[in-house]
């Protein structure tokens, strides 16, 4: 009998791993940027906003994870584009589970989620941070491709 998931190769799964990662790093940044994550609330942030970022960001990054590690400028655009695509896709599906799960809200309120993410992005500690892990993604993923 085979273990589940034993036939997903290592770079995939590393990127789905860090991509889910980066998609709660960026959600917490958003939170205290915003001044929503204070110091009495800190456990329902998670809850509430951490854990349907990741979830979005995990199933993103499954879909997105081929386009990290590629070798060349070839493979840094696709990379790039991976992250893109992996945000948007993430935000998207992180904002419906949001709302319709836990908020129970109408299902089209959902597309501000990617717009709240990508307006985050050009602030001094958020964008940064997403594009450091973002490009480890695909330095990870490179290196396991290798290996």
């Amino acid at each position: 009998m085979t273990e589940p998931f034993t036939h997903i190769p290592r770079h995939i799964a590393a990127a789905t791993a860090m991509i889910s990662f980066c998609g709660g790093v960026t959600m917490l940044g958003i939170l205290g940027w915003t001044g929503d994550l204070r110091r009495d609330s800190w456990l329902e942030a998670l809850g509430t906003f951490v854990l349907p970022a990741m979830i979005g960001a995990a199933i993103a990054g499954l879909a997105t994870a081929r386009l990290f590690g590629g070798g060349g400028s070839l493979g840094w655009g696709l990379a790039f584009l991976g992250a893109v695509v992996a945000t948007a896709l993430g935000a998207l599906i992180g904002g419906a589970i949001f709302v319709e799960i836990i908020e129970g809200g109408a299902l089209a309120d959902a597309i501000y989620a990617p717009v709240v993410v990508f307006i985050s992005l050009v602030t001094p500690l958020i964008g940064p941070l997403w594009l450091v892990i973002m490009a480890a993604t695909h330095l990870v993923s490179r290196r396991l491709r290798m290996h």
